[in-house]
This record gives C-alpha cells, sequence and structure tokens, in this order.
C-alpha cells in the first residue's frame, strides 16, 4: 500500500487493479471500511494510520475484489472484541457466497466461529486434520443448557440419572469477558443512542 495515498484511495486502486466495475468501487469500499471500522479515517493517508488500522486496511484491500479465494495469516491480531465481532462476521459472509478461506492462527477462538475443517500443526508436523465440528465433538457426552435457579439441580439430576446418565458438573452457566465487554458496548453503545434521538426531539 502506498504511503500517500488515502484509505479511499487505496481501495480504489486495487478494485480497479481487480477489475472491479467502477460503479461498485465507491460503495465497496465504504462497505468494507465500515466492517473494519476504518469510517473515520477514509480520507486519512495510509502513511498516517497506526499499525493495527493498516492491518485492518490491507484485510479491507485483500477483500475489495471478492476473491473465491482469501489467504490470510493471523487475521484477527491485535484487533478488540468489537472489529475482531465484525470482520469475522465478514468472514463467514465470504464463505457463505460461496469463497474459500484459508486462515493461519494462533487464535483458536476465532478459528472456531468459522472454520469448517482446521489441520493442527505440532513443531512443524500435521498431528489432526478434518472436519473441526467432528474434531471439538466429544462421543457419549451430551452437553444442555436448563433455565432456572440452583433449585433446578437436583430435579435435573434426578431425571438424568433415571434415564442411565450422570451429571457430571452443575453450576451457574458462565460467559467469557470477550461476552461481557461486548454486552457491555452494546448497552453503552444503544443509550448513546437514544441520547442523541432525545436530544434531537427536544431541539
Amino acid at each position: 500500500m502506498h504511503p500517500y495515498l488515502r484509505c479511499d484511495e487505496t481501495l480504489d486502486l486495487f478494485a480497479t487493479l481487480q477489475g472491479v466495475p467502477r460503479s461498485d468501487r465507491k460503495p465497496r469500499a465504504a462497505e468494507l471500511l465500515a466492517r473494519v471500522e476504518l469510517t473515520a479515517a477514509t480520507k486519512k493517508k495510509v502513511r498516517e494510520l497506526s499499525l493495527g488500522m493498516r492491518r485492518r486496511l490491507a484485510l479491507a484491500v485483500a477483500m475489495i475484489g471478492r476473491p473465491r479465494l482469501l489467504v490470510l495469516d493471523e487475521p484477527t491480531a491485535g484487533m478488540d472484541p468489537v472489529i475482531r465481532e465484525s470482520v469475522t462476521a465478514l468472514f463467514r459472509e465470504h464463505v457463505k457466497a460461496g469463497g474459500t478461506l484459508l486462515v493461519t492462527s494462533h487464535l483458536l477462538g476465532d478459528i472456531s466461529g468459522i472454520a469448517a475443517r482446521a489441520t493442527l500443526l505440532a513443531q512443524g508436523s500435521v498431528v489432526r486434520q478434518g472436519d473441526l465440528d467432528a474434531m471439538l465433538r466429544r462421543d457419549g457426552v451430551r452437553a444442555y443448557r436448563v433455565e432456572g435457579g440452583a433449585e433446578m439441580d437436583a430435579t435435573v439430576r434426578r431425571a438424568v440419572e433415571a434415564a442411565g446418565g450422570r451429571v457430571v458438573d452443575a453450576g451457574p452457566a458462565r460467559g467469557t469477558i470477550e461476552d461481557l465487554f461486548l454486552e457491555t458496548y452494546r448497552s453503552a453503545a444503544q443509550g448513546s443512542a437514544a441520547a442523541d434521538t432525545t436530544d434531537t426531539s427536544d431541539a
């Protein structure tokens, strides 16, 4: 990416090189800049961007032409949870549209959200590969989500044991810190949007 080109100019250049029709270039660029949280930096030159912002712009460049095969190395490294969620959704849409995504990453949680097949390496050698859902499945173990308080434990346990099973563990459901961050972020964003609407109405 040329350091003296703006973000929108960079995407327009690569869209042209990849044969994107003129009428589609600007809307496609705007869509990708929004998805990688760079809309506010649209008119900034590449040299003015932080390293993380350049990585996100590079991702937009890679996707501008809707390639059939997309090869990425650690695509979500260094991204905060909000941007990572948006980018992961973008990857899913690429695959749903018929594209193929080949990703190498140490962030296994991100991979599990988008990969259909996986290859695991240890010390440079393939140790396991195949359908990811099949590899993650634990034979002989069933998982259930039950809504209710602690008073439900005994009832559920009796029902499971009556069916010949065994409750291995029971306790309050626990989310991840990333889930907590995203829920808090969305709640704050909705509150801010509601406040803006109120201010506009009062005016």
